[in-house]
């Protein structure tokens, strides 16, 4: 692997010391990191095979992170919003049923340039099982993000209860007319247990530690959606093998409301009762949890992607994730396949995320960008279980993007006192900024392409298999109507009949 000199108007480092050092450099060799300092000391280290960036206007730091992501959840999917619960039944019915193992893959081929293009390096995978493809359609995905150079966290996901509806199916059933009854009937067959788990086994063996940039992970798709059986063999497993876990977790008003009528008790503290948490455990989304549920996960260690853009997208709320801080609750930023602008830009999740969290009160205490970004940075390589990351520092893994700065400090300028973590996380548009990516010592994008995959050719084969897609969705939309106005009817009775309060944390105006 060749030894590369990357020089930088700014080097932000996310290192404890020295964070920020003008007219900097970064050698790296051997996939590593060798050296980090200002460019007068390192330039004279060569020979360099190569030499990258710009003194006069680049930004260098590490390369960001998606704790959380679904490839093809997007507009252009033809996915119109809708509340979460009204969204997944298509998503599983219509949207995935006659997918092609060509389409998962260049679904998944496109995600990944997406979220490199913004300077995304490490990406938290949430496969959703697609039980009428071989393998569930996995390794063609897996594939697509080595294909990308991306380092990947790839989750085998599954679900073996309430597939449409949280609890009782009866209602909800009788409601709807005789061929889509029997339609969702047959779809609600669950998984058998021991077939998951030998495919979890094959995938693991085959992918786990890939190239150095794949970890495999069990994904439950929720402990409202999982059986405990099937929730404690998962977390059994996990300990076996050593990886983690991730799941969603009280995305929607509905799920909170779930936890009583199915446990007695909110969905965090049955999982704490089930002995499921702990840091090797990440809940996506998480919008919904009282103040003691937030003190469980801070007590357990257990991890939160927060996925703002999503959150407001399918009309589940906004996440209390001001308090988790507060209260040492761990968490990183995900895209969840559908930023603002529908291109995964994970600069945008960072913007809103921040933004978010301020409760309106003189009091509020101001979130630094720096610690902002290295959340989303840090934890979230945390979280997905990659090691050696998360700053420019001799030794660590290179995994590192190249900023241009010009429009970002010169357009047509930025006061010098400035914090440049906060000109960074107000300023930068990553498909317009972002122009180099080196993964594991790997340049990977280089002038805002794609160095080792044609993204013009993979552009064309992906709108050939979006046609498809829509076809296919307008042949199926009035099939699926009766069977989301019946799971419609369903939880507007539980609006009318429910006990279950919002907590009073998401009254996200009160302080």
């Amino acid at each position: 692997m060749s030894r590369i000199l990357i020089r930088a108007n700014r080097v932000m480092t996310l290192r404890d010391q020295n964070d920020v050092i003008r007219r900097g450099a970064v050698i790296v060799e051997g996939g590593r990191i060798e050296a980090v300092g200002p460019h007068r000391e390192l330039s004279g280290r060569g020979p360099f095979d190569e030499e990258l960036g710009s003194l006069a206007h680049d930004i260098a730091m590490p390369g960001l992170v998606s704790a959380h992501h679904h490839p093809g959840n997007n507009i252009r999917d033809g996915l119109e919003d809708n509340p979460l619960e009204l969204w997944l039944p298509v998503i599983f019915g219509s949207y995935r049923v006659e997918m092609t193992e060509e389409e998962n893959y260049l679904r998944s081929l496109w995600s990944a340039l997406e979220l490199q293009r913004s300077g995304v390096t490490t990406v938290v995978d949430f496969h959703p099982a697609n039980s009428y493809l071989p393998k569930w359609g996995i390794p063609p995905c897996i594939q697509a993000h080595l294909d990308a150079g991306m380092r990947v966290t790839f989750g085998v996901s599954v679900r073996d209860q309430n597939f449409y509806v949280y609890g009782d199916h009866t209602s909800f059933l009788d409601r709807l007319p005789k061929q889509q009854r029997v339609w969702v009937e047959g779809s609600m067959a669950p998984p058998d247990h021991d077939e998951y788990f030998r495919l979890f086994d094959g995938i693991f063996g085959e992918f786990n530690g890939r190239d150095d940039r794949v970890r495999i992970f069990l994904m439950p798709a929720g402990p409202q959606t999982a059986s405990d059986r099937l929730l404690r063999r998962i977390k059994e497993k996990a300990a076996d093998v050593q990886t983690g876990v991730q799941l969603h977790v009280d995305e929607s008003r509905y799920q909170m409301m779930s936890g009583p009528k199915l446990y007695g008790k909110t969905l965090t503290g049955h999982l704490e009762e089930i002995g499921f948490l702990g840091p090797e455990v990440s809940f996506a989304h998480y919008v919904w949890p009282t103040e003691d549920d937030i003190r469980i996960m801070a007590d357990t260690g257990t991890g939160v992607s927060h996925n703002p853009t999503q959150n407001l997208k399918l009309w589940s709320g906004i996440a209390p994730i001001y308090r988790m801080r507060q209260q040492g609750v761990r968490f990183g930023i995900g895209t969840d396949g559908s930023s603002f602008n529908d291109d995964n830009d994970i600069w945008t999740e960072l913007r809103l995320g921040w933004f978010l969290a301020r409760p309106p009160s003189i009091d509020s205490e101001k979130i630094p960008p720096r610690e902002w970004v290295g959340r989303c940075v840090q934890e979230g390589n945390r979280i997905a279980m990659q090691d050696n990351l998360g700053s420019l520092a001799e030794g660590k893994t290179a995994d590192l993007i190249l900023v241009d700065g010009r429009k970002i400090f010169k357009d047509p300028d930025s006061h010098p006192d400035s914090d440049p973590w906060l000109i960074l996380l107000h300023r930068v548009q990553g498909g317009r900024d972002v122009h180099t990516v080196m993964i594991g010592g790997r340049v990977v994008r280089r002038k805002g392409k794609s160095v080792i995959v044609d993204e013009a050719d993979i552009g064309r084969r992906f709108k050939k298999t979006l046609k498809k897609r829509y076809q296919r969705l307008r042949k199926d939309k009035s099939f699926f109507a009766p069977i989301l106005e019946a799971v419609q009817e369903n939880f507007r009775e539980w609006e009318e009949d429910s006990n279950v309060s919002p907590p009073d944390i998401h009254r996200y105006n009160q302080v």
